[in-house]
């Protein structure tokens, strides 16, 4: 701390640990001096708020809680099972029961139901498109929770293998195309079917809309060199099969 003054004697130095206090003498107008002590002012201690962490937002800003476990608004949770079949007695209860376990949207394949349609289970809705000719083979569907449906603007079943439905985001809609696609040892002439099938869809959808692919493609998409830019390192097979190398053709073409 320190006195300050006009004079010798006022110009003493005091030491305190405990606070500063300075004299000024008065003087003519205009100084800007006063009389008496003045403390020093002292630093305010402010504490900054917490940041608030915002929740994340999914891929087409959807606004409610789409079947998501953790209730963050806006996450999209999905997934594809091959079921074989849901032409046995209890099958359809025992499939809605994990997909209601899991909480998920589900797209499936094989589901054996022929015709097209929907049903309503629980608090579930089933989309089904199957054959027309009355057969249970082949079959491809969504399972879709009372919480997302409400968000389907379209279902539109293809045939046996393809189908696909429009859900309705805030910017964009989502368009989730579910394919079942023939096995390795099928006729090269209905392979070539399917894939024609299946570009016919894709390039009908609107190019504003969130596209996304999914299904069981009976491929066998290899590590091999002249691939990777496509599917990368982390293949799950050392050399791709017949249905592989159309799979990736038909992604090049995407």
């Amino acid at each position: 701390m320190w006195v300050c003054g006009n004079s010798e004697s006022d110009q003493n130095v005091v030491k305190s640990k405990a606070s500063a206090i300075v004299f000024h003498p008065s003087g003519p107008p205009g100084w800007g001096l006063s009389e008496g002590p003045t403390t020093l002012p002292c630093k305010k201690n402010t504490i900054k708020k917490p940041k608030t962490i915002k929740p994340r937002k999914s891929f087409d800003n959807l606004d409610n809680r789409l079947g998501n476990r953790t209730g963050n608004a806006g996450i999209l949770r999905f997934g594809t099972w091959n079921i074989r079949t849901l032409y046995k007695p209890g099958s359809l209860q025992c499939v809605l029961k994990e997909i209601n376990r899991y909480n998920v949207t589900v797209g499936l394949q094989e589901i054996s139901w022929p015709g097209s349609g929907n049903l309503k289970s629980e608090n579930m809705t089933v989309f089904f498109s199957g054959k027309n000719n009355g057969k249970h083979e082949n079959g491809v569907g969504f399972v879709i929770k009372s919480s997302v449906s409400r968000l389907v603007k379209k279902f539109e079943p293809i045939n046996d293998r393809i189908c696909y439905i429009v859900l309705t985001g805030k910017t964009f809609d989502t368009v989730i195309v579910n394919c079942y696609a023939p096995t390795e040892t099928a006729d090269c002439e209905l392979k070539d079917l399917f894939y024609d099938d299946l570009d016919r869809v894709l390039d009908n959808i609107p190019r504003e809309s969130i596209k996304i692919v999914v299904g069981d493609f009976n491929a066998q998409v290899g590590r091999e060199n002249i691939f990777k830019p496509i599917v990368g390192k982390e293949s799950l097979h050392q050399e791709s099969n017949n249905n592989g190398m159309r799979l990736i053709a038909q992604i090049k073409g995407w």
